[in-house]
């Protein structure tokens, strides 16, 4: 049971009394306007005091407020906080709560924030893993998720590659790009760094060229622009000479003369003294291999089994559970999934790959993995008691057995266990 917040300033305040509370609406996502109180809301948020301070009464002596990204659950959550500073999470949706952080860190609470972010570190590190991109982009879009941004960086920093060489990588904020670069313990050599920070500031400025040989002097002062809070942690002096030489002579003319001096003056001579701070090399971190241990790959496939799919598979997730939020908290808009089921009282494995986009799964709130799209050839629902099989899409039933009059048949699980693939190279 996951025991809820409860602010703690809120225990040291003062009673207020309130001569007239007046009364708000408050347009949210849905179009639905409850009502609050303006005077608690303006005591008790600053977001709130500002935004009502802009707002003229209607004829109803009513002022009304905005939050038109805000549904009725999230606010009904964050009323029950300003009034009583308390906040439960029990049986929300993990995405639910990731939402509710971005919103409430955006109304000034900063501490339900900061609760809320300590809370899906600690307890839902898994989802964070798959939906890795979405938690990225939102932490550094605000500064105060500061715990998030290490979170996510303590990620990247052991396999740096995937994140710098993606196609998203040039449409990162400035912030995240300076966070990594500013890592002692960034894997990465370099002159690597140095060549993704270029292509990120050549994206920021849509039409030059990427061929400084091209660039004007104007050209030169712009990217200089762009990469001036980035350059101060670049290592220039961990680049070899022939790494100078082929990468970073062709854009000397957007460094500072005294440092180019300095870096063209180590290149010839490692020990001569000069004016600019050398920052120390990267730590490289040596990879401690795990224990042996003896627990198996899965609890459903054997070792002939799992040594087929060992190759295919990138990572393994939990099911948390077999409710449909479980399931579609892990699997929601992830692609190349395996679900491996385990027939209850039987020796039967049901997995595979559906083939045909066409007949991918099915996304029903009622349902957790349903394969065979709307034609439903596998399904289980919410309770693991309640799973039935069909052939419709597939070319042979998933289940050999005895079906009932209509082509169903009704079946229980033990389990059921998901992967995600990777492509063979």
């Amino acid at each position: 049971m996951t025991k809820p917040f409860r602010q703690a300033s809120l225990a040291s305040t003062k009673p207020h009394k309130f001569n007239n509370p007046g009364v708000i609406l408050i347009t949210i996502f849905d179009n639905s306007q409850p009502k609050a109180h303006s005077a608690i809301l303006k005591y008790r948020s600053l977001y709130f005091r500002n935004e009502l301070t802009n707002i003229n009464r209607d004829k109803n002596n009513i002022k009304t407020v905005n939050l038109n990204d805000v549904t009725i659950q999230q606010f009904e959550i964050i009323i029950k906080y300003i009034y009583g500073g308390i906040v439960s999470l029990e049986d929300l949706d993990t995405l639910f709560v990731f939402d509710l952080m971005v919103i409430t860190c955006e109304f000034l609470f900063e501490e339900l924030a900061k609760r809320l972010e300590t809370y899906l570190i600690e307890t839902k590190a898994s989802w964070l893993r798959l939906h890795f991109s979405k938690v990225f982009q939102k932490s550094f879009q605000n500064n105060k998720f500061q715990e998030l941004q290490n979170w996510c960086n303590d990620i990247i920093v052991k396999h740096p590659e995937k994140f710098f060489e993606s196609e998203n990588f040039t449409s990162i904020q400035e912030n995240a790009s300076i966070s990594l670069i500013k890592r002692d313990d960034l894997q990465m050599e370099e002159v690597k760094i140095w060549k993704h920070i270029i292509k990120w500031g050549i994206a920021q400025n849509p039409g030059l060229s990427s061929d400084p040989k091209n660039w004007s002097n104007d050209n030169f002062l712009t990217i200089k622009t762009t990469l001036q809070n980035c350059l101060p942690f670049i290592r220039f002096f961990q680049i070899s000479s022939e790494d100078v030489n082929d990468y970073l002579q062709p854009y000397r003319r957007m460094l500072d003369e005294n440092l180019w001096d300095d870096i063209f003056k180590k290149c010839l001579s490692p020990n001569r003294p000069i004016s600019t701070v050398i920052l120390p090399p990267r730590v490289v971190l040596t990879q401690t291999l795990p224990p042996r241990t003896t627990e198996p790959f899965s609890k459903i496939i054997n070792e002939a089994q799992a040594a087929e799919i060992t190759s295919w598979i990138d990572k393994k997730a939990d099911t948390d559970g077999f409710t449909p939020a479980s399931f579609w908290n892990l699997c929601d808009r992830q692609t190349n999934l395996i679900v491996v089921v385990k027939v209850k009282d039987t020796d039967e494995i049901l997995g595979g790959r559906v083939k045909n986009p066409e007949y991918a799964i099915y996304c029903s709130s009622n349902c957790g993995p349903v394969f065979g799209g709307r034609n439903c050839d596998l399904v289980i629902y919410n309770s693991i008691n309640e799973c039935w099989n069909v052939q419709s899409a597939y070319e042979k039933r998933i289940r050999n057995v005895a079906y009932y009059s209509g082509g169903f048949s009704y079946f229980s699980v033990d389990e059921y266990e998901i992967f995600q693939l990777n492509k063979k190279s």
